[in-house]
């Protein structure tokens, strides 16, 4: 238990630290070798972004894909990650998956749904979408749909 309050007091620590720099796909990439080394986990990143954003939505969506991390990190005992990043020309897509545990909407999972009601309020926040797949055995997916015409909420 302490173990575990440690690292998540120096995660969000670093994570609270961070400020967008350059690319979106740059930075993207560094979080999810910081999983990586904070986890030993496997991470495959697959990253086409090539828009910009406005500084302001990068970092609410760093946050989240930071959170979906630690979610992976704290409850899906997972063996493998993907981050995936890409875009058409509508709206960009983010996707943290994970091969873990997964969980059923009626599941009782009071720690995890504050963060997942802080990712939806993150997303919200710039006028993206924020979605949720999964299912017991079968992983989870958080995807955050970004409208490209959009960026930033009026």
């Amino acid at each position: 238990t302490v173990g575990d309050a440690y690292l998540d007091a120096r995660e969000a620590i670093e994570n609270l630290r961070r400020i967008p720099a350059g690319r979106l796909d740059a930075w993207l990439g560094q979080v999810a070798e910081d999983f990586k080394a904070l986890t030993n986990l496997p991470v495959e990143v697959d990253m086409h972004l090539n828009s910009e954003l406005p500084v302001e939505s990068q970092v609410q969506m760093i946050r989240i894909v930071q959170e979906a991390f630690t979610n992976v990190r704290k409850h899906a005992q997972a063996s493998r990650v993907w981050l995936r990043a890409w875009e058409d020309e509508q709206e960009a897509l983010i996707e943290v998956v994970d091969d873990g545990l997964g969980f059923s909407p009626t599941d009782t999972i009071t720690a995890a749904r504050y963060g997942l009601r802080g990712m939806r309020e993150r997303a919200e926040s710039f006028g993206a979408d924020f979605q949720v797949a999964s299912c017991p055995k079968g992983g989870t997916t958080i995807r955050l749909r970004i409208p490209l015409r959009v960026g930033v909420k009026p």
